[in-house]
């Protein structure tokens, strides 16, 4: 063990490179192992590749914070944005307008204490609809329609889709889509009176 500390000194007297360092370290005008050039400590010189991996490492931390609640969430039948809403009273996640037109459907038989949440739910649909609404345009596929507004109420040449408006933002409840080649073709809005 003694013998082990003197050459540990003797190293570090020399100048030698230690053990478990990296190699001799460089020397300005003067010998001092501690300043390379002009007084200035050393500083470790990394690629730009290890530079740009870190960039870009801190770039999608910052911006995975809160970037999630922008995606459109799915639920082919309802179930679970009423899981969601029954939870805590409130919607967490941001609910595609076909989820919740599909929830919309499975709400239970109207009683006093499940009212706030039908309430939630049928003015979140109808704000999410009629900004989904917005989104459509003449040429999309039969599959993105679908996908964006669920199963529709009726099908043939137009399919028609439903909600219950949202009164304080619009009176629109509804949409007929028509196809030709199973693209759009015409859109109708139905205006709740």
């Amino acid at each position: 063990m003694r013998a082990a500390l003197r050459r540990a000194r003797h190293r570090s007297a020399s100048g030698m490179p230690q053990s478990g360092s990296s190699g001799w370290a460089a020397r300005n005008d003067k010998g001092d192992p501690r300043h390379s050039r002009k007084g200035t400590p050393d500083r470790p010189h990394y690629s730009w590749l290890v530079r740009f991996l870190a960039a870009l490492l801190v770039v999608i931390a910052v911006s995975g914070c809160g970037g999630s609640s922008h995606k459109l969430v799915f639920s082919t039948n309802g179930k679970a944005v009423l899981r969601d809403a029954f939870d805590n009273q409130r919607l967490d996640q941001n609910w595609s307008c076909g989820s919740l037109r599909a929830a919309v459907k499975r709400l239970p038989m109207d009683t006093s204490e499940q009212r706030p949440i039908a309430t939630l739910i049928d003015n979140t649909t109808g704000s999410t609809c009629d900004r989904s609404l917005k989104d459509v345009r003449r040429g999309w596929s039969q599959a993105k329609v679908r996908l964006l507004f669920g199963g529709p109420d009726r099908v043939g040449h137009c399919w028609l889709f439903k909600w219950p408006p949202n009164d304080a933002v619009s009176s629109v409840d509804g949409v007929r889509l028509c196809f030709d080649h199973a693209r759009v073709s015409r859109i109708q809005i139905a205006v709740h009176l």
